[in-house]
């Protein structure tokens, strides 16, 4: 596993993300392109990669793209309108003399989308849509061109990281796990720091007409909302890990613990979970299926004394023997929320598919909370 998962607020289906170890972060940040271009019916589609003063382009999509190839080189100083903090559409982009639009020819007359793919460096890149003004994108376009540019600040992320974890192997004083979680926090809250930061900077304009107010209003709302569950999440996860959670044992039909999830099967068995945090995790790993392309549905099966949770439809298909503990990279900060809280649990996991299917394989009687509680085994 091993990739970084970031959650842009929205209910409705996301984009794919890329598979761990799938390909270099080239190819993959490509395929994230296309598939938004795509599914957002843009006619050119362009990714750009900050490197110093300049940009590099690093992938290219589109019926419509002619004059702009993958390795072009434009610098910062003489292309201005490439430089947005935050994003959204930008219908009526001024037409003036800078090499990049000049590149792309009559088509940047159109609609734009323009995101800035923020890491934890700050920005990193700049991911631009564009289609004719005969069919204009939709605020659901921009939902799903932000997504894109999330995913593919997790890829070139993983990248980095892979690319200094050899420099950074046996250097004194380092704290590696530290390091990792620290550059997780930091891109996760990253995104919906910069639509509340962004879009807030809109509406203090005060020239939004009334429909662009309530929307834009909406999307600050739901992203505080998605800082405050990661913050939630992290102080969940740090309880966990130093022993100091206030486990809230119950002992109830597996139903009773899935009932505000879409699951199905063996739901009459009795278990011996946490109410709250047990929940909590597999709603989020719906969350993480969800994202990824896969089906947000959750299958039970027992199988003697454990439960098998089923995420994505008919869960992983892996050997028997390839149970283990969730990799500690696994994700986001929402999805190392889920691993701590199966892992207490005692659980062990397989992935499958595109990272869109998981088995998760949990004691019917958690021996955490049976030494906790005091019943019997």
């Amino acid at each position: 596993m091993g990739q970084r998962i970031t959650f842009t607020p929205s209910g409705r289906r996301p984009l794919s993300g890329a598979l761990p170890g799938s390909g270099s972060a080239e190819r993959e940040s490509a395929r994230l392109l296309t598939e938004v271009a795509g599914r957002c019916r843009a006619d050119a589609a362009v990714l750009l990669v900050r490197e110093e003063d300049r940009w590099r382009v690093m992938a290219v999509a589109g019926r419509a793209i002619r004059g702009i190839h993958v390795g072009d080189v434009f610098l910062i100083a003489q292309n201005p309108s490439l430089s947005p903090e935050f994003s959204d559409r930008r219908p009526g982009l001024p037409s003036r003399a800078e090499p990049f639009l000049e590149a792309l020819g009559p088509v940047a007359l159109g609609d734009w989308i323009t995101c800035p793919v923020v890491g934890p460096p700050g920005q990193v890149g700049l991911m631009h849509l564009i289609t004719s003004w005969t069919r204009p994108f939709s605020n659901d376009d921009v939902e799903h061109a932000v997504t894109a540019a999330d995913l593919t600040a997790s890829v070139l992320d993983a990248a980095r990281a892979a690319e200094g974890q050899g420099e950074s192997q046996g250097a004194p004083g380092t704290e590696p796990d530290l390091v990792r979680a620290v550059s997780m926090l930091n891109h996760d809250l990253r995104s919906p720091l910069n639509a509340i930061l962004g879009f807030a900077e809109m509406l203090a304009d005060g020239s939004c007409p009334p429909d662009q107010v309530i929307r834009y209003s909406e999307i600050i709302h739901r992203s505080g909302e998605s800082v405050l569950e990661m913050l939630d999440q992290l102080v969940a996860q740090m309880r966990i890990t130093l022993g100091m959670v206030r486990w809230q044992p119950a002992e109830a039909p597996v139903r009773a613990f899935l009932a505000e999830l879409p699951a199905e099967g063996d739901l009459d068995a009795t278990a011996l979970w946490d109410a709250v945090l047990l929940p909590g995790a597999c709603r989020v790993l719906l969350d993480v299926v969800a994202l990824l392309g896969g089906e947000r549905r959750l299958r039970v099966r027992v199988d003697g004394d454990h439960a098998e949770l089923m995420f994505g439809g008919a869960g992983a298909k892996a050997p028997a023997d390839a149970d283990e503990p969730f990799d500690r990279d696994f994700g986001g900060v929402p999805a190392q929320f889920a691993r701590e809280v199966f892992m207490a649990h005692g659980a062990t996991a397989r992935v499958g598919g595109h990272g869109n299917r998981f088995t998760v394989r949990v004691p019917l009687r958690a021996p955490v909370l049976i030494e906790a509680t005091g019943r019997p085994a």
